[in-house]
């Protein structure tokens, strides 16, 4: 049976009762973090140089954790529900970025310097795997945290 120009079918109201206005970006954004979780999950195994409980596959995936856990706070200081919740969140990052820029940088440059650039020329592949797998987590949780936020949970 076909609807009425300008008429919704009744699934698709169902839907946006449960995933609010977009419910299209929600489950397709659904979708792509678990597929892209599932990457994610798979490389921390496969480029791992040994695999051994106290390296490799399990220190890869403790940086994947934490980069997700990253992101998801980053997609929730970017996506507020309310004024309020923006305001108070604007305070939190005032705190944060101070700490960042005044005492975390000074000690990650020379993490990074050692870790990332060492001095006898290598290249650390593995540690830039890692950085690369932190990163995408990163954008992975943040993304994924934004995008339900902004139309999934929004009156």
């Amino acid at each position: 049976m076909q609807q009425p120009y300008g008429t919704q079918p009744t699934w698709h109201q169902k839907l946006q009762r449960h995933l609010g206005s977009n419910p299209g970006t929600v489950i397709l954004a659904t979708l792509f973090f678990l597929v892209f979780a599932y990457v994610i999950w798979d490389l921390t195994s496969t480029l791992s140089t040994d695999n051994s409980p106290s390296s490799g596959a399990a220190l890869n995936r403790l940086i994947a954790l934490l980069g997700g856990l990253l992101g998801w706070a980053l997609g929730i200081l970017f996506a507020p529900f309310s004024a309020a919740e923006k305001e108070q969140f604007q305070g939190i990052a005032k705190v944060i970025s101070a700490f960042v820029a005044g005492y975390l940088l000074s000690k990650a440059e020379v993490f990074f310097q050692l870790t990332l650039f060492p001095k006898d020329g290598s290249f650390p592949l593995m540690n830039w795997i890692r950085v690369g797998i932190f990163t995408a987590s990163m954008l992975l949780g943040a993304l994924t945290v934004f995008v339900h936020r902004l139309y999934a949970f929004r009156e």
